[in-house]
């Protein structure tokens, strides 16, 4: 788990959690729900829940992060505790008035404890997906508190998971929603330079604060100047990432017309990019909607081979759609996400007396024990998973 040490305490905050359940489900493979940066493909969505639109839980089960009421403590008197280290850059004094020594202001750093709260609002279509995702958060939070502790969360108050709740998604549409509230304390340090911003733009290393607007797209955020800029200067930007949080700096953009510049990969700026159900690509779809299952069907036919035909013959593949998206994927001509292949088979569900088929990547059914070829069999097939055994008769030739 890393730590991301933000001018903005609320980011930082909402940073360490968001940060801990991507980890989380992206790197825990005892969860049947694996996120990825990328929206169109992860299984679960977890963002701020100002980069994430409801209706993606239509789509995917989603886990939007919101930060409650955050106070200091005040645990010690000044703010001086826990063995701040001097330096020489302007800082925050007491909270009491400021000090007339001017050297006390500009050698301490303060550091006080911050009562925060934090919620976990899962939604899902099913409300059986929104609780057990809404479980596993409470879980990894009450067994990962060293890792908590490593980043700042000092110690946890409170921590519950609430009653499953019915939302309702454009007048029609039923959601299903469980919360998970955190109430903790985090040691946090103060300067008087802190600058509580998301994005800034440079040009040739002069920061730009006027005339630049934010578009946002449906693969991003780009930036347009009012004033065309000159074809060798070079723009960069440094922002918080509307999807991780984390803090990309000094990333080089690129232009066509010296106006509009674009953000490189898809990346979106917190504040100016929400996750919408319209970027969830159609081909992954078809793989969760029962719509599509129908491709590819298995038909139900009849094949005839001869007496005792040696090992590694071919039946036949009765897959009727061999062209089709998801038989592609099936076949494993290639996945929805090269670095997560999803795997689905082809199975012989019944009939296989003698164990005398076995079946390909692709389909075909061929002979594995040639001196069971001596009568005739009823096999089943299906694709594991997407679709129901279909009957597929072998007759021996006399």
């Amino acid at each position: 788990m890393s730590y991301f040490d933000t001018d903005n305490i609320s980011l930082e905050i909402k940073y360490i959690f968001l940060n801990f359940l991507q980890n989380f489900f992206g790197q825990n493979s005892q969860t049947t729900y694996c996120w990825k940066e990328d929206p169109r493909t992860t299984d679960i969505i977890i963002a701020d829940k100002f980069s994430v639109d409801i209706g993606v839980a239509t789509k995917r089960p989603t886990v939007a992060i919101s930060r409650g009421r955050m106070a200091w403590t005040y645990t010690v008197r000044g703010q001086y505790g826990f063995k701040n280290p001097t330096n020489t850059t302007w800082r925050f004094g007491s909270l009491d008035p400021v000090p007339l020594d001017a050297d006390r202001f500009t050698s301490q750093q303060l550091t006080d404890l911050l009562h925060g709260n934090v919620l976990f609002n899962v939604i899902s279509k099913q409300g059986t997906v929104a609780d057990d995702i809404a479980n596993k958060i409470f879980v990894a939070l009450t067994g990962h508190k060293e890792d908590l502790r490593s980043v700042g969360i000092f110690k946890t108050i409170s921590l519950g998971v609430s009653e499953e709740q019915l939302l309702k998604y454009q007048g029609d549409v039923e959601l299903s929603g469980v919360s998970v509230d955190m109430s903790f304390l985090m040691k946090k340090d103060i300067m008087a330079a802190d600058k509580a911003w998301n994005c800034r733009v440079w040009v040739d290393n002069v920061e730009v604060f006027e005339n630049i607007h934010f578009r946002v797209l449906p693969t991003g955020t780009e930036i347009k100047f009012f004033d065309e800029q000159d074809p060798n200067s070079v723009v960069t930007i440094s922002f918080t990432d509307a999807i991780t949080l984390e803090l990309r700096s000094n990333i080089i953009m690129s232009t066509s017309d010296f106006y509009i510049y674009l953000i490189p990969n898809g990346w979106g700026i917190y504040g100016y990019y929400k996750i919408v159900a319209a970027i969830i690509v159609d081909e992954y779809v078809k793989l969760q909607d029962s719509d599509y299952y129908v491709t590819p069907e298995i038909t139900s036919t009849t094949y005839y081979i001869d007496k005792y035909s040696p090992e590694g013959t071919v039946v036949g593949n009765p897959v009727t759609d061999p062209s089709s998206y998801l038989h592609r994927v099936l076949a494993g001509e290639y996945s929805l996400d090269p670095g997560d292949p999803r795997e689905y088979t082809y199975t012989l569900v019944s009939g296989n007396v003698d164990n005398a088929f076995e079946i390909t990547d692709e389909g075909t059914i061929v002979v594995k024990d040639s001196s069971a070829m001596d009568k005739n069999f009823s096999l089943t097939m299906a694709v594991v998973g997407i679709t129901e055994p279909v009957i597929i008769e072998v007759l021996i030739n006399d």
